[in-house]
Order: C-alpha cells, then sequence, then structure tokens
C-alpha cells in the first residue's frame, strides 16, 4: 500500500512539474517580447522556478522507492 502511494505521488509530482515549467517557459517567452534590452525575464519568475526544482528533485527520489517492475525475458 505504501509503494501504491509513494507511486501515485511519485506522478503527481512530475505532472506538477511539467505544468509549472510549462507555464514558465510560456510566461517567460511572452514577457521576453515586451521587455527592453538587456532586462531579465527570469527574476519574476524565481519562486516558481524553485518550486518546480523542488518538485522535480521529490519525483526524482521517490522514483527509487517505487515498486519495481519485473521484466519478464525469454530465453533464446
Amino acid at each position: 500500500m505504501l509503494r501504491r502511494l509513494i507511486s501515485i505521488l511519485c506522478n503527481v509530482l512530475f505532472a506538477a512539474t511539467l505544468v509549472l515549467s510549462s507555464y514558465i517557459l510560456i510566461n517567460t517567452l511572452l514577457i521576453r517580447q515586451s521587455l527592453p534590452p538587456g532586462a531579465c525575464p527570469i527574476e519574476d519568475n524565481r519562486t516558481l522556478i524553485i518550486i518546480t526544482i523542488i518538485f522535480a528533485s521529490a519525483a526524482f527520489i521517490l522514483s527509487f522507492f517505487e515498486k519495481d517492475k519485473t521484466v519478464k525475458s525469454e530465453d533464446s
């Protein structure tokens, strides 16, 4: 039961990472068009970037504790 919960949590964190990183990328590209040259568009999204990195790291670490899937190999 615990491994299943870890697997679900890992998948949710990975999905949240994908959604947040997509939002950050699109937002950065749109803001970059309206900024003057030399301005940094990343400073406004710094908190979201840190949260996304934490989610990705947690999903990666939790993936080590997921249930191992046995692969059946056929002997030739």
